[in-house]
């Protein structure tokens, strides 16, 4: 069991206003913005099965204050601010296996997940929303194999997550993948003293969506919606792209 208390560091640029000519919005700054401070409780459960083998189930809760998010600022716009006291409950697992069972001689499967709920009072509706910009699940499978007798490790990471969404004063912003996150690579030795990794990050091109739901004057209730907006971006926030790193002493 863990208990510990965590205060968020201030981004001096939110005390500012900004503007995002590509999403056509203004961020006014609050000078009365104040660090998000939190009550952090894990409780951890481990297993170790054979001489690689290990699972740990960790269960947390988190009791947020001055939750940091985007309220309503001089009336007609928004910025960063707090909402108030929040909460944020979930379970996470991280568990490496052996594939020799498998044919894969000296491989090994990462698996690493996320589920959780959170909970705060929306400043517009008054309503009990999700956090802003925090997934309820994530997960990753990484598999991996050392190849000795030829000097080469390979692996393949696959990334996936749920869908977030940010809450301001006249608009819902979601933004989702159609796909996950797969990246392949390859690792040499044998280059005496160096170590050679080759990258394909991206190989499935996944696309980002972005959905902006529009409402006027606000989102005080669903009838106010006024439009919808949709964007589609292959590859989300990039292309898929290759990589090459060496690394050794010089």
């Amino acid at each position: 069991m863990l208990v510990e208390r965590d205060v968020a560091q201030l981004d001096f640029s939110e005390f500012a206003s900004a503007v995002s000519l590509f999403d056509g919005t203004v961020d006014l700054g609050n000078p009365n913005l104040e660090p998000e401070r939190t009550w952090r409780t894990t409780a951890e459960w481990e297993h170790r099965f054979g001489p690689k083998g290990v699972v740990v189930l960790s269960l947390f809760n988190d009791e947020v204050e001055a939750v940091q998010d985007q309220i309503p600022i001089a009336g007609a716009s928004d910025g960063p601010g707090n909402l108030g006291d929040g909460r944020r409950t979930g379970a996470r697992i991280d568990a490496t296996a052996p594939l020799d069972a498998f044919g894969f001689k000296g491989g090994e499967l990462r698996l690493k997940g996320m589920a959780q709920t959170s909970s705060v009072d929306d400043p517009v509706t008054g309503r009990t929303r999700r956090f802003s910009d925090e997934p309820d699940w994530t997960y990753s499978i990484d598999i991996r194999q050392p190849l000795p007798e030829w000097k080469l490790l390979w692996g393949a990471l696959y990334e996936r997550t749920d869908d977030v969404e940010l809450f301001r004063l006249k608009e819902l912003r979601t933004t989702g993948w159609d796909n996950g996150s797969f990246d392949l690579y390859v690792e040499t030795t044998a280059f005496t003293g160096f170590v050679v990794r080759f990258t394909v990050s991206d190989a499935l091109l996944p696309t980002e969506v972005r959905e902006r739901r529009f409402f006027s004057p606000d989102r005080l209730s669903n009838n106010n919606l006024s439009s919808i907006e949709t964007r589609d971006a292959k590859g989300g926030y990039g292309t898929r792209s290759y990589g090459i790193r060496v690394s050794g002493r010089f």
